[in-house]
């Protein structure tokens, strides 16, 4: 499969936001109206803004904790789905499924009334 094993991941706590710079701090642009959740091969998180592409984890805002679940489901995407072959197994493609109900209520929760948030879980269609 491609993408990293486990062992290339960063530790929790070890991700860039949990120790920002002074340069991670300032980005106070607003987000685009409506986000998507949705995963790509090796994107850094999984949000998506139109005119933004791939949204930093700077102008999200998000607690480290919930920038670490959205990270370890894209790690999770990257590890056990194959652009040719699908899931490794049923199994794996349900569990992932299923964390994108919770991850999608937590990330609600977290942008408010800042945007919308559109889930798009193309991968679930896709071959197993």
């Amino acid at each position: 499969m491609g993408g990293a094993t486990v062992e290339q991941w960063p530790a929790v706590g070890e991700n860039p936001w949990w120790h920002p710079i002074d340069d991670d701090l300032g980005w106070d642009e607003p987000l685009p109206p409506v986000i998507q959740l949705a995963p790509d091969y090796s994107a850094p998180l999984l949000l998506w803004g139109e005119g933004f592409g791939n949204i930093a984890w700077q102008f999200t805002k998000f607690p480290p904790e919930l920038l670490d679940r959205l990270a370890a489901w894209q790690h999770d995407f990257d590890d056990n789905y194959h652009y040719q072959t699908g899931w490794r197994s049923a199994a794996i493609r349900d569990r992932w499924a299923h964390q994108a109900n919770d991850l999608a209520t937590d990330v609600r929760a977290a942008l408010g009334t800042r945007a919308e948030l559109v889930v798009d879980l193309w991968p679930i269609d896709e071959k197993t």
